[in-house]
């Protein structure tokens, strides 16, 4: 079962590019972010079918962390109207700079190990976006927060997403390691079954996406 849960995870990313890639003319702004981020996902995660240098996908996955950031950063910062969350965004980003620079100086960081508390700081960073972001557009008729519409799925695939790995990451790695060793097929199962959702929820929300662009052409 687990190497079944594995091989979905690994493939799943696919959908939403192929989605993407295929109908990209009918894509809006949002939709368009989740494209790319999924795509330049995509990268470090076909690495596994290519080759068994670990240390080439880590250096993958180590220059994707700070991508996603930025991109994930961009799609809630562009959705902002008020100054306050606005200047708090900001805020945020040059802490996560701040951060990864003490990481790459101090700690003893190297760009071909994976760096697991690099990923967390990041998803613990989105976390807080989509909590200033819902702080910030809440309204019992704020039109994202809406199931029929598409950035209600991308949301929901990023938080289910971030808090999982910011779980897994930072206790199995700091807390738990040493306890719980033999179970750590279960965690890794757990993640990449979050991993299915998120992009599986992408991909319904690009599909809306699509359909909704598709119909006001009409």
């Amino acid at each position: 079962m687990n190497k079944l849960i594995q091989y979905i995870s690994d493939w799943i990313i696919l959908v939403p590019v192929i989605v993407g890639a295929l109908f990209y003319r009918n894509l809006n702004r949002d939709a368009r972010f989740i494209f790319w981020i999924s795509g330049i996902g995509l990268v470090p995660q076909m690495t596994h079918f290519f080759g068994k240098d670990s240390s080439f996908q880590n250096l993958l996955y180590n220059i994707y962390t700070p991508m996603e950031f930025g991109a994930f950063y961009l799609l809630f910062f562009s959705k902002l109207r008020r100054r306050s969350i606005k200047r708090i965004y900001r805020i945020l980003l040059i802490l996560f700079i701040l951060l990864s620079l003490c990481l790459l100086v101090i700690g003893s960081f190297s760009w071909y190990k994976y760096n697991n508390l690099w990923t967390v700081v990041a998803q613990f960073f989105y976390i807080l976006f989509i909590g200033l972001y819902i702080v910030e557009t809440f309204d019992p008729e704020n039109d994202d927060l809406d199931p029929r519409l598409p950035f209600f799925w991308y949301l929901m695939g990023i938080v289910l997403f971030a808090v999982s790995t910011t779980t897994v990451y930072g206790l199995w790695y700091k807390l738990l390691r040493s306890i719980v060793d033999s179970k750590l097929g279960m965690l890794w199962s757990l993640l990449n079954i979050f991993n299915i959702f998120m992009y599986a929820l992408f991909s319904v929300g690009l599909l809306l996406n699509i359909k909704n662009e598709q119909h006001y052409r009409q």
